[in-house]
């Protein structure tokens, strides 16, 4: 509830402090600073002047990228509406601002009269500049009739999605909520690829179960890193293994963390954190080959 802090290297000495209560915040490469408040987007530079604020009253703003290297500002979230087949539906976006605050590019944020039967609610939960200087987007999304089917510029084409097995495509899914996952070129708004990540019941015919992200990144070689909280089960949960053991069942919630490879063919990774108990990873971070996740969990 203090706002935005730049600290000094030591983290002993704030340098400035600025804002009310920030819910998310992220740096450039150059010192940009995006710090989110209520649906409020304040952009800072290095020294803490402020450069531009946007606000997004009636919208649901859950995060916030810089790319210092196309100047640009990125804001992901969802908006509440109703109209035509859709009554109501939340439609999932993702806003690129210069310094100044002008909307340079959007993607998904549909007129709600082009979505025809796309009725699924949808929401960008998360969005992060990777070490590669591609964006990412971490959504959601409850059942197979959903905007991240579709081209993020045009629903009337289909998105460029990788599919490997049950596990990235929405089949048998119900209204489960599920996660998306898409990249993106930071500075035109093209989309280049996408992936679907669901769980899936096997003792109730394969069915697809809910499970959401939190976190999402790439490292310098375009590996997607991502993570969140899944209902049972991920593929091949009973052979995941920590410290040489295997863990205890699925108890009510995995704290996850999934890596893809570049392409977006190969799982190199998809283990959980949660040991006979329950949780959610809350962050990732890569560079140089070492990767890190922050998971909240009451038994590891």
């Amino acid at each position: 509830d203090r706002g935005a802090v730049l600290l000094d290297a030591a983290a002993g000495r704030a340098r400035w402090q600025r804002g009310g209560p920030t819910s998310r915040v992220a740096v450039g490469s150059a010192g940009t600073v995006a710090a989110l408040t209520g649906t409020t987007v304040t952009v800072y530079d290095l020294g803490g002047a402020t450069l531009a604020r946007v606000s997004l009253s009636g919208r649901t703003v859950s995060d916030v990228a810089v790319d210092d290297r196309s100047g640009l500002v990125f804001v992901s979230g969802f908006r509440q509406t109703g109209g035509a087949r859709c009554v109501p539906v939340q439609i999932a976006y993702v806003h690129a601002y210069d310094r100044r605050g002008t909307l340079r590019w959007r993607a998904y944020d549909h007129p709600v009269d082009r979505l025809g039967d796309l009725c699924a609610d949808s929401r960008a939960d998360r969005v992060a500049l990777g070490r590669d200087g591609r964006l990412y987007v971490a959504g959601e999304t409850a059942g197979g009739n959903t905007i991240f089917a579709r081209s993020a510029a045009d629903p009337g084409r289909p998105a460029p999605n990788v599919v490997t097995d049950d596990f990235s495509q929405a089949s048998n899914t119900g209204n489960a909520h599920y996660t998306y996952l898409a990249r993106f070129d930071p500075a035109s708004g093209r989309q280049l690829a996408g992936q679907v990540v669901i769980s899936r019941i096997d003792s109730k015919g394969n069915r697809g179960n809910t499970i959401t992200p939190s976190a999402v990144t790439a490292d310098e070689s375009g590996r997607v890193y991502v993570g969140g909280v899944s209902a049972y089960q991920i593929a091949g949960r009973a052979q995941v293994t920590l410290g040489g053991r295997r863990l205890a069942p699925y108890a009510g919630g995995d704290a996850w963390v999934l890596v893809l490879s570049a392409d977006l063919r190969r799982r190199l990774t998809w283990v959980v954190f949660t040991d006979g108990g329950a949780g959610v990873v809350r962050g990732v971070a890569v560079s140089g080959g070492v990767a890190a996740a922050a998971a909240q969990v009451d038994r590891a």
